[in-house]
C-alpha cells in the first residue's frame, strides 16, 4: 500500500528540527521517502544525511510517501505529529 501527504515548511529547518524529523520517522513501521515538490529525487526519510541533502528551506513543499502494510496508519500519525516540530 502507498500513501502520500504534502506539507509546507512553516519554519526554516535547522539541524535540530531535521534530527527530530528523522527520529519521528524512525518510529514508523513503513518505508518512508521524502522529496521536494519540484524535484524528482527522493530520499529515505529515516536517514539524516538523506534529509540534509534535500537542502530544505522555509516554505518548501515536501511530499512524504509511505510504503507498506502500515502506510495508512503511519500517514495519519505523521500528519498529526509533524506539525508539532
Amino acid at each position: 500500500m502507498e500513501k502520500s501527504i504534502k506539507i509546507r515548511l512553516g519554519v526554516e529547518p535547522s539541524i535540530n528540527t531535521i534530527s527530530k524529523m528523522v527520529a519521528l520517522f524512525n518510529k514508523l513501521d513503513s518505508t518512508v521517502y521524502i522529496q521536494k515538490d519540484y524535484f524528482r529525487r527522493r530520499v529515505n526519510a529515516k536517514s539524516l544525511l538523506g534529509l540534509l541533502s534535500l537542502s530544505m528551506h522555509l516554505m518548501d513543499v515536501l511530499i512524504i510517501t509511505f510504503y507498506g502494510e502500515y502506510a495508512e496508519n503511519d500517514e495519519k500519525y505523521i500528519e498529526k505529529e509533524i506539525r508539532l516540530l
